[in-house]
């Protein structure tokens, strides 16, 4: 039996060039889709950035300089590009104190019952605490600074018929700090206690050339009492932090005790322009104004 055998043609010059002219048709345009999504996603993410550096200083300063007291002392210095102010750190309430008045022991934070003492981060030697004196006739000095003379050490006890009632936990694992000068004749057992630190918010351009909200904190026993300025928010615009004050009247002020309301005006820009399709070109910027009224 004859077998047959089917001839293959193969591909024309023509169709192979043809086929090789789609292919790089649609690579292209494939490249092309991929190009534009990963200039939509640096562009994107360079916004975001702009966006986050603005909000995240603003909400920073907001809630910081909320609770300074400049009529009270609060604040330190201030300028058109930073200001120097109290922070607090931590908050308690005496439970116990000494004969010479100069060791206070205080609730544990560990404690079983209430919260009475809480920091947001442990007090040094050096930073101050203020004390209520509720003996004081003038409203203005109720709180009484006093510097720590060592950081606060887990012993001492607060008296469980005091005025103070806690858990058998909070009676025995209290806290004892000692301050450097004894406590006025007003103050006793029960008062509230704030512990306060000196710092500073400023702008400042970095070692890579950009702008940054810098922040740094003082302690009187360090070597050097000032830390070095620490980026906290930003890239910003150069110079793309203003700070203006203004007293009870409206008035803008440069006295640091009659400051009743801060503005503030945050400018951030992209570091790179931006190409994507839809959008304006060039560096995408953008800014906040906030306005402060501190607690006085």
């Amino acid at each position: 039996m004859l077998m047959r055998y089917r001839s293959w043609r193969g591909f024309t010059l023509v169709e192979m060039l043809l086929g090789l002219v789609v292919s790089s048709v649609v690579a292209a345009a494939v490249l092309g889709v991929t190009i534009r999504q990963q200039r939509l996603a640096q562009a994107l993410g360079a916004i975001i950035n702009v966006r986050r550096a603005v909000r995240e200083g603003a909400d920073m300063l907001r809630y910081d300089l909320r609770a300074a007291a400049p009529r009270f002392g609060g604040v330190y210095a201030l300028g058109p590009d930073f200001i120097e102010f109290r922070s607090s750190i931590g908050t308690s309430v005496a439970c116990a104190i000494d004969s010479s008045r100069t060791a206070v022991v205080i609730p544990s934070r560990g404690t079983n019952g209430a919260a009475l003492t809480t920091w947001v981060v442990a007090p040094d030697p050096g930073d101050t605490v203020l004390v209520l004196d509720d003996a004081a006739s003038d409203s203005s000095v109720r709180w009484r600074p006093y510097v720590l003379a060592t950081a606060p050490s887990r012993t001492g006890t607060c008296p469980r018929n005091g005025v103070l009632r806690g858990s058998e936990d909070s009676a025995s694992d209290a806290v004892t700090i000692h301050i450097t000068a004894p406590l006025g004749a007003g103050i006793q057992p029960g008062s509230a206690l704030r512990f306060v630190r000196r710092v500073r918010y400023q702008i400042y351009r970095a070692g890579d050339g950009e702008w940054y909200l810098g922040y740094l904190d003082c302690i009187s026993t360090r070597a050097l009492p000032c830390a070095g300025v620490q980026p906290v928010s930003g890239p910003y615009s150069a110079s793309g932090a203003a700070f203006q004050y203004f007293d009870s009247d409206g008035v803008s002020t440069t006295d640091r005790l009659r400051v009743a309301r801060i503005e503030i005006a945050l400018r951030a820009s992209s570091r790179t322009s931006l190409r994507v399709g839809g959008l304006p070109g060039g560096r995408y910027a953008d800014s906040i104004a906030l306005t402060i009224t501190p607690r006085n």
